[in-house]
């Protein structure tokens, strides 16, 4: 049985995994723009990111056409790697954390305590927001990803098994 039934209240699960499928290809395109265009400036560390946001956006185009053509394993997949980014954000947040408490123990620059917990509560509502939002699509394409195991399309059963009555 599905984790949702419908998506966003009034979407059905086809359509929401399809809309997160857009919705996140773009968020790909538009972040491999942004570090096309920044890569002079940035570290060769952080220019690693262009690797992942293509595998995404690999993985975003392999949804569309998992909806789109019902293949249950290109849902599935996507599933799987947005929770690894799921993994990998909440890492980063993390060590984000640890270093900026790190830093203002070891800065004499003056920066108030004030100001340091206030950018990570910022930071961590930001990472919060995000998180949640990604559980949700991932619960919507996870859902749409069991009614295709179980031969459920869009809300009318599909008769894929027979059994034989001994």
């Amino acid at each position: 049985m599905a984790v949702l039934n419908r998506c966003c209240c009034c979407l059905k699960i086809r359509t929401g995994s399809l809309v997160t499928g857009i919705f996140f290809l773009a968020i790909a395109i538009i972040d491999l723009i942004l570090r096309a265009v920044g890569l002079g400036n940035v570290p060769g560390v952080l220019a690693g990111g262009i690797v992942f946001d293509v595998i995404f956006a690999i993985m975003c185009i392999l949804l569309i056409v998992g909806v789109l053509k019902d293949i249950k394993w290109f849902c599935l997949a996507w599933v799987i790697y947005a929770v690894v980014y799921l993994i990998i954000l909440l890492i980063l947040a993390i060590v984000y954390t640890v270093m900026t408490v790190a830093e203002y123990i070891d800065d004499d620059k003056g920066v108030s305590l004030g100001a340091m917990i206030g950018g990570l509560v910022i930071s961590w509502l930001i990472v919060t927001i995000v998180v949640s939002f990604i559980v949700y699509c991932v619960m919507c394409v996870y859902s749409h990803y069991q009614n295709l195991r179980d031969g459920i399309v869009e809300g009318d059963v599909t008769v894929t098994r027979t059994e034989a009555k001994a």
